[in-house]
């Protein structure tokens, strides 16, 4: 807890002070909760530009002073991203030693700085960018951990994967060139539960991406997803690799066992949302009209006059839906009736 923001009257550095009605601000204060408010008076210039220049650091604000005489104090906003109306005026009173705040500008409107010169200038320190570099990493491994200790884990790691996920597949490369202990390189990490979703409910599509890791060794990850029964995104299996390049690219394509995939045991050959999804098409493709061009190509008009091509060889139709969702149209479902075949095989 600090002491009061302000003097009592037995504690004023003048007559003049302690006759006043006036607040006066307490120089041994903590300036938690401080209000720089119209009248409130300051024994010394020196506490003012004080409790100004602390106010501004425990905010992160810049300020600047832009009068500084006898009679007069005026600081005004600093920042350099944006302009700010923020100012601060303050004159002499009668002893010509205190200083009474006379004036305010609106608050502040500028961003937050975390940069802040007055924090250099009070505390008498300026660091360069390099020691602010050093300094950040210190508190980052005191917060996050050594990287190369938690590298060293990743035994025991593997090994807590396969006691509590049986049937895991779990995959380290190391690399031992010029180097007296193992040195992580790549991994391949697929759970036995991921596995089993995939093989027992989930499309038989495979999709493949990758993107950058953000943290000191850097690298990239590789993640094989497929699509469940809702139409949503399930995950296969992911690797951790130096970068992406086809030998990368290989080392996880070639781990991920799609060809020894079961068949799906769902009752209508799809999930129940794709299922409804293809019922609620074929009540509108029979509305369609259908031209038969031979070798499975179609012409399929609607009734609003609009003209599709259909090629059930490659799935292909001219609105470009079956392309982009996997999921045949209106147009190649009711090309795909018109010849007695089912639209879910």
């Amino acid at each position: 807890m600090g002491c009061s923001p302000f003097l009592h009257k037995e504690e004023g550095r003048s007559p003049l002070i302690n006759s006043m009605k006036f607040p006066v601000f307490n120089p041994n204060h903590d300036f938690e909760g401080l209000n720089l408010s119209v009248s409130l008076v300051f024994p010394t210039a020196k506490d003012l530009k004080q409790a100004v220049k602390e106010k501004a650091i425990k905010e992160h604000r810049e300020v600047k002073l832009v009068k500084n005489d006898k009679r007069r104090i005026k600081f005004g906003c600093a920042s350099k991203t944006s302009p700010c109306e923020w100012f601060l005026y303050a004159g002499s009173m009668e002893d010509k030693t205190s200083f009474q705040i006379r004036k305010t500008g609106p608050d502040h409107t500028c961003p937050l700085s975390y940069n802040n010169k007055s924090v250099r200038e009070y505390a008498n320190v300026d660091i360069s960018k390099w020691t602010y570099y050093r300094a950040r990493k210190f508190a980052n491994k005191e917060i996050y951990g050594d990287n190369k200790m938690q590298y060293g884990m990743l035994w025991d790691y593997f090994t807590e994967l396969r006691r509590s996920n049986p049937g895991s597949t779990v995959i380290m490369k190391t690399n031992t060139e010029g180097s007296t202990s193992p040195v992580f390189e790549r991994i391949y990490i697929c759970f036995e539960a991921c596995k089993q979703g995939f093989r027992g409910g989930c499309r038989p599509i495979v999709g493949l991406d990758g993107c950058h890791l953000k943290a000191n060794h850097k690298g990239q990850i590789l993640s094989a997803v497929g699509i469940d029964a809702n139409n949503g995104m399930f995950p296969i299996a992911f690797s951790v690799v130096e970068s992406e390049c086809k030998d990368s690219w290989r080392y996880i394509a070639r781990r991920i066992e799609a060809k020894k995939l079961e068949g799906t045991k769902w009752k209508n050959g799809v999930g129940c949302r794709i299922w409804k999804l293809l019922e609620k098409t074929k009540q509108l493709a029979v509305k369609h009209d259908v031209i038969y061009l031979g070798d499975k190509k179609f012409e399929v008009n609607t009734r609003s006059n609009e003209q599709f091509a259909v090629d059930l060889n490659t799935w292909y139709c001219g609105c470009r839906k079956w392309s982009l969702s996997g999921l045949p149209c209106t147009h190649a479902i009711a090309a795909i009736i018109s010849k007695g075949l089912n639209p879910v095989e």
